[in-house]
């Protein structure tokens, strides 16, 4: 018997919510320049311009585009391609990014959205502790995380952290109860990688009722 497909929660966002993280990083944006990008002229338009740092939203793509001189659509195309061509840079050349610190790979999570990013850290947060990272906002729908995991890694002399990032609110009482249901057999991981949050929570409620 087949199992109905649970509908996903993904976050949609807007030219503006892009435009705003890219504002917040501009340094990783200059990093684009001079990979004959199509969007090249325009992104050099908007350094020059500080990237229409607006946190107040009074300007319009359309106002944007028409100060700098390209077309709407263009424009709205090419902050997508930005934001998500700095992604990929951070996946195929993360040195890149390097700063002071160690290496550490995030993982971000939520509902059925996902991240990564790779930066360099002076200090690593422990589990449960909170991060904010504004750029990842318009790929998952929020800037603030709670560390699920951290994992060590040393491998060939390179020493490195991985940091499993949740964006839904933190319980801890919640989370030793999941842990505790997979201890008895409440729950699987299957359970933990297919269903949202709000199904398990349910089933752990009416499970421990009893």
């Amino acid at each position: 018997m087949r199992t109905k497909k649970r509908e996903l929660i993904l976050h949609n966002p807007t030219t503006h919510e892009r435009l705003y993280c890219l504002s917040n990083n501009p340094k990783w944006l200059l990093l684009l320049l001079g990979r004959n990008k199509k969007y090249d002229s325009f992104l050099r338009k908007l350094s020059e311009r500080n990237f229409y740092n607006d946190p107040e939203g009074k300007i319009s793509i359309k106002q944007i585009a028409t100060e700098l001189g390209f077309k709407t659509t263009d424009v709205t195309k090419w902050i997508a391609d930005i934001y998500e061509d700095i992604f990929d840079l951070n996946e195929t050349e993360p040195e890149l990014f390097c700063s002071a610190g160690v290496r550490h790979e995030l993982y971000f999570k939520h509902y059925d959205d996902r991240g990564f990013f790779t930066l360099w850290m002076q200090q690593t947060p422990r589990e449960f502790e909170g991060l904010s990272f504004y750029f990842i906002k318009a790929k998952v729908g929020t800037d603030r995380f709670w560390v699920k995991e951290v994992r060590h890694e040393l491998e060939n002399g390179e020493y490195k952290v991985h940091l499993t990032l949740d964006g839904q609110m933190l319980n801890k009482y919640r989370e030793l109860l999941v842990d505790k249901g997979l201890f008895q057999r409440v729950l699987s991981f299957g359970d933990i990688h297919n269903k949202h949050s709000f199904e398990i929570d349910k089933e752990l409620l009416e499970w421990y009722r009893h």
